[in-house]
């Protein structure tokens, strides 16, 4: 019996819409740093170079503000996510991973680096951007690996999330295949956030609920400068 692990109550469902490697895309307008973090599945070397691009980009110059994009990241590897997105995610505990019998694994950060979740991405000696304001965008593709990554970027006390409710994939399923080939997903663990909240497949709902969440972002930016 080989055992897989990985998140969300439909993570098969899921799997079948994710594409192939893709790296984040950024663009710059008013000092406002714009950043599409798509979901990732990939190697080793593809975690690096995904993680690297948004990086030095967050990274070459101040801005007055950030907004980090999640709609449609529909999961996967969440340490390359995170690395790129490391100089605003606070070193510590992020969230805890709670089993059947309420026993708790903490996933915690550390530079570049996610313990206990995802491939290790070290970036070396990561430079935190702090006292900006960031804003993270969600939506109902918003899934899975990426509904964790805004629960990380929650420990920003800077942060403020927009758009959508997300897809509600938030546990952590078991996939054992059969020796016929059949595949049985079973939901083993629960998420608990910082704040003492259990998340068990619940959807994350953003702070302000817009059909225009950009142009909400960068309203709010810009009125914190």
């Amino acid at each position: 019996m080989i055992k897989y692990y990985f998140f969300g109550n439909n993570e098969s469902e899921v799997k079948k819409e994710s594409s192939q490697f893709k790296a984040p895309t950024s663009s710059v307008k008013d000092n406002i740093l714009y950043v599409h973090l798509p979901e990732f599945s990939g190697s080793s070397s593809q975690g690096e170079k995904y993680a690297n691009t948004i990086y030095y980009k967050m990274t070459s110059k101040i801005y007055k503000g950030i907004i980090i994009d999640l709609s449609n990241n529909l999961g996967g590897d969440i340490g390359p996510m995170l690395a790129g997105i490391s100089p605003v995610i606070p070193n510590g505990k992020l969230f805890e991973i709670v089993n059947a019998a309420n026993n708790p694994t903490s996933v915690t950060f550390r530079g570049s680096v996610t313990n206990n979740m995802g491939t290790k991405i070290d970036l070396g000696n990561v430079k935190k951007v702090t006292g900006i304001p960031v804003a993270v965008i969600l939506n109902r593709w918003t899934a899975s690996s990426g509904e964790l990554t805004a629960l990380a970027l929650e420990n920003n006390p800077s942060v403020k999330t927009f758009g959508g409710e997300s897809a509600g994939y938030t546990s952590i399923n078991d996939t054992y295949i059969m020796y016929n080939g059949a595949q049985v997903n079973i939901t083993t663990s629960k998420i608990k956030k910082n704040n003492g909240q259990i998340l068990f497949n619940n959807k994350i709902k953003p702070d302000v609920q817009t059909n225009n969440p950009i142009v909400q972002a960068n309203n709010w930016i810009l009125n914190q400068n």
